[in-house]
């Protein structure tokens, strides 16, 4: 087995993932306001404003494929928080907050659960949480 596939074995097996639920479910019409069509677009399917994607091996093992798109498949506000992913990385830490009042309380929200993980498992390498996207 090549190094490169070891240390990619090692990376997966260390991905860490919190999925945080918000608020109760909103209907969209209580999120944006009946009087704005445009406005009420179903935020479902829709990734948002994606500030960097997020890389996820080709077999999508770990959590942060499945919170990803549980964030993307969200019908409210919603964010994505992760820790920078790179080939040095001894493990990945995501979370997402869904179901927010506002785009701002779900990036909030995210961060603070993505900052959490990283109090809660210590490792070396990972650096600081960034929102990759939000809606």
């Amino acid at each position: 087995m090549s190094t490169k596939t070891q240390a990619n074995i090692s990376r997966m097996a260390l991905v860490v993932a919190i999925l945080v639920s918000g608020c109760s479910s909103v209907s969209q019409k209580e999120v944006h306001g009946a009087s704005n069509p445009v406005a009420a677009a179903p935020l479902a399917g829709y990734a948002g404003e994606v500030r960097w994607k997020p890389f996820f091996d080709s077999d999508g093992t770990g959590g942060c494929p499945k919170i990803w798109n549980q964030y993307v498949a969200a019908s409210s506000h919603a964010a994505y928080a992760s820790t920078p992913d790179s080939h040095t990385a001894e493990a990945v830490i995501c979370s997402a907050a869904l179901g927010a009042g506002s785009k701002a309380a779900a990036e909030t929200k995210a961060l603070a659960q993505c900052e959490a993980g990283l109090d809660r498992w210590k490792v070396t390498v990972v650096r600081n949480c960034m929102i990759a996207a939000s809606k």
